[in-house]
Parts: structure tokens; C-alpha cells; sequence
């Protein structure tokens, strides 16, 4: 169909557009590859000079096709939240130290420690200061808890002054007492630490 607006000219490429349109769009695509930069600045400037057309037809496209739009946003979230999901669990499966100190933090700030902000780089730190040994028992274990020298429960913090590294079975005696024999925490650590929450 012919458009009486159009000029020869006009009506030629759009027809020779048509004929064409996978090979033309296969060398667009291949173009804005080869120059990405040359492409944003043509967008912007394309933009710039059709602003106000270029929002008014997305506002009308929005109204004529609310309903569509609102599905594919949905599909896209739940395709993005899957995605995110699939790699955070399986960064968390490769470092398992850093997975157990996020936890142990999450079960520190439900507690309402004062002070939040051990991290994990800091906890690694505190293990290989204590040449990852318990600190009560002196066991050199490759999975070491963390102790709270003053419990959370009496109003310890969750810091590198009141952690100590600690096996599980020294931990579990120990309980919200004070410490099993007399323990030295690690008070200055190269690792940053966390924003206290």
C-alpha cells in the first residue's frame, strides 16, 4: 500500500527495505557492533531532536497495550529473579566460608548485637591468626565455628574484639558462659570491615 504522503523516493526505500530486510538488519546489527560508540551518539542525538514525538508515541504504545506490557515486564522479573537465584547460589557453593559468615551475621543482627560488622574477610583473618586451631582445645580443624567471648544473648557484639575461632563441640560446651580458658580476640585486622547495622 502506498502512502500519498510519502515521495518517490521514500516509497523506493521502503520497498527495497521490505525486499531486503534480513540482509539490511543483518548489516545494521553488524555496524552497531563494529561502532557502538558512533551508535549511542546518534541515539542521543536522534533523541534530542524528536524528544517530544518519541514520548508521546510511548506514551499512546503504553495505553494501547497496558495489558501486554505488564505480562512481559512480569515474565522478565521472574526470568531475572530465577537468573539471580541460579548464581547466587552458585557462588555460595563455591565459597561456603563466605556463605556461613553472611549467616552467621544474619543470626547476629536477629539477635540485636550492638556492634554487626564482622565480615568475612575478617573472619578468615581471625582463623588463620589463630593458625586455624580452636582456641579452647587447640584442634586444627578445617571447619571452625565462631565464638562470641561475651554471648550475643548477654549483649556481645558480633566484632573482631568478641569472635574467636572455636570448634563446634567447644562452642556447643561453652554455651552463653564465659570462655572455656582465658582467650587473647584478634584487635586489628587488614580486612575492612562491615557497615555496623
Amino acid at each position: 500500500m502506498e502512502h500519498p504522503e510519502l515521495t518517490p523516493a521514500q516509497i523506493y526505500r521502503r520497498k527495497y527495505y521490505q525486499e531486503n530486510k534480513a540482509r539490511q538488519d543483518a548489516n545494521s546489527r553488524a555496524w552497531i557492533t563494529a561502532h557502538p560508540e558512533e551508535w549511542k551518539a546518534y541515539r542521543r542525538q536522534y533523541y534530542h531532536a524528536h524528544k517530544e514525538q518519541l514520548q508521546a508515541y510511548r506514551r499512546t504504545h503504553y495505553h494501547s497495550n497496558h495489558d501486554a506490557i505488564r505480562i512481559r515486564r512480569a515474565e522478565l522479573r521472574q526470568k531475572q529473579y530465577a537468573l539471580v537465584r541460579q548464581q547466587e547460589k552458585a557462588w555460595r557453593k563455591a565459597h561456603p566460608e563466605y556463605s556461613r559468615a553472611e549467616v552467621a551475621a544474619y543470626s547476629a543482627r536477629k539477635k540485636m548485637a550492638p556492634v554487626c560488622d564482622l565480615s568475612a574477610a575478617q573472619w578468615a583473618e581471625i582463623k588463620a591468626a589463630y593458625g586455624h586451631r580452636c582456641v579452647y582445645c587447640g584442634r586444627k580443624m578445617k571447619h571452625l565455628t565462631q565464638d562470641h567471648i561475651i554471648a550475643l544473648s548477654k549483649g556481645g557484639s558480633h566484632t573482631t574484639t568478641n569472635v574467636v575461632s572455636a570448634c563446634r563441640a567447644c562452642n556447643s560446651r561453652k554455651g552463653n558462659r564465659a570462655p572455656l580458658v582465658p582467650v587473647q580476640p584478634l584487635l586489628l585486622t587488614v580486612a575492612k570491615g562491615k557497615k555496623s547495622q
